[in-house]
């Protein structure tokens, strides 16, 4: 059976991918959900990036593969984390001096171990954001790959509150009025 979904989102993550396109791995004795129902325990075949095969092998398939012992081992299709915030933490602290490439790539790392493939970070972000997200959506290894929706608008005085929040530069448009809410877009979006 042919897959070209992103089944298998957490794969990429546990398995060091081949080299070469030309290069076969087998999954053997995963207990696969395909976001619809539980396959069981079977084989995956992977080859580059794509998925070939979920369920038997053949004796070919697998003397000429390399064989990766799954047992106990679950795969399912990537996660989609639909509101997150990355590049705002260090430790126990916040603020935006932390948005940084290393520290959003930290997270996003994290998220794909997590089997998280797609984040959409919101309301947040610096302004190294765009340079960073085109460097992820370039390098899968980079962690999940990275959406956003710009540095948002908030209410006067509202949440979430820059001070607390360690904001030195509170990324959200707090307008007054219409009028001051179209000049304040930021140019970086």
């Amino acid at each position: 059976m042919r897959h070209r979904t992103l089944l298998l989102g957490l794969v990429a993550s546990l398995v060091a991918l081949p080299a070469s396109a030309s290069d076969t791995v087998i999954l053997e004795n995963a207990r696969v959900f395909d976001g619809h129902r539980d396959l069981g325990i079977v084989d995956v075949v992977l080859q580059g990036d794509r998925i070939l095969q979920v369920g038997k092998t053949s004796e070919t398939q697998r003397r000429t593969a390399r064989r990766i012992d799954y047992t106990g081992k679950h795969v399912i299709p990537g996660m989609v984390s639909n509101h997150s915030h990355v590049g705002n933490t260090q430790g126990l602290e916040h603020g935006d001096r932390f948005y940084t490439r290393d520290i959003v790539v930290r997270d996003l790392r994290q998220f794909q171990r997590y089997g998280v493939t797609t984040v959409t970070s919101l309301g947040m972000n610096g302004e190294a954001f765009a340079a960073i997200r085109a460097e992820v959506r370039n390098d899968p290894t980079l962690g999940a790959q990275l959406y956003g929706a710009g540095a948002g608008i908030g209410a006067v005085a509202g949440a979430p509150p820059a001070q607390i929040m360690g904001l030195s530069d509170d990324p959200v448009a707090r307008p007054a009025t219409a009028d001051e809410a179209r000049r304040r877009t930021p140019a970086w979006t």
